[in-house]
């Protein structure tokens, strides 16, 4: 097992993985594999994007992913963490962990002043223990319903 930095080749399989786990957050939800890929290609051509994949031999088995943008409001660069998933039948190790490291190195490496991203309510107590802090709670209302 190997945590590599991906490319746009690796997009197509990577896909997969993030329409798994997003059946997987939101199973009444449809999401739209086509337009994840394009705006992932997109963002990663202009330098904002960032991909780390998790690779069993040749099988991509989990990833890793984030933006690091300029934001005025700090006056520096931010790095928001956007997902972190492996396959089902490689949860309870370390993999994750190491998933989660590599963008934290991304973001140090990339100079970035801080770390922001979205977790479920029930792990607040868990990412308090590691220094953060909820900042903002992040609302969310189905407009096609």
């Amino acid at each position: 097992m190997n945590i590599e930095r991906g490319t746009e080749k690796d997009i197509l399989e990577v896909s997969r993985l993030w329409r798994n786990m997003s059946k997987e957050l939101a199973v009444e939800e449809i999401p739209d594999t086509e337009l994840w890929r394009e705006l992932t290609i997109a963002t990663m051509r202009n330098g904002v994007y960032h991909l780390f994949i998790l690779k069993d031999e040749d099988k991509i088995v989990g990833f890793s992913d984030c933006y690091i943008i300029a934001e005025p409001s700090i006056g520096g660069l931010r790095c928001i963490g956007r997902h972190i998933y492996v396959e089902p039948e490689y949860r309870k190790t370390t993999y994750a962990g190491l998933l989660y490291r590599r963008v934290v190195q991304e973001a140090k490496d990339s100079g970035a002043d801080d770390i922001e991203f979205m977790c479920h309510p029930s792990t607040f107590s868990k990412w308090n223990l590691r220094g953060y802090h909820m900042n903002y709670v992040n609302m969310t209302k189905n407009l096609r319903r």
